[in-house]
């Protein structure tokens, strides 16, 4: 892997889907991956049903927990 290589999304407005929980997501920012965690900001909670819910500070997740990934907008150009 080289050096300056990211996630063709990062800095992207995304929807990240659970891979456990088929009926809820999280849509915010991601912001960065290390390692294997995916790290989102201005977070909100999606479940099928529900408002969506905003979460304060960061969301970290473990790629192992992620179904897939959707990008809604790029935010930095």
């Amino acid at each position: 892997m080289r050096w300056w290589w990211h996630p063709p999304c990062v800095l992207d407005r995304v929807v990240v889907n659970l891979r456990n929980t088929p009926d809820e997501a999280l849509r915010g920012i991601f912001w960065s991956m290390r390692g294997g965690w995916i790290t989102l900001r201005d977070v909100t909670g999606l479940v099928t049903g529900r408002e969506p819910t905003p979460i304060e500070g960061e969301v970290i997740v473990h790629v192992d927990h992620v179904a897939y990934i959707q990008k809604i907008t790029t935010v930095v150009q």
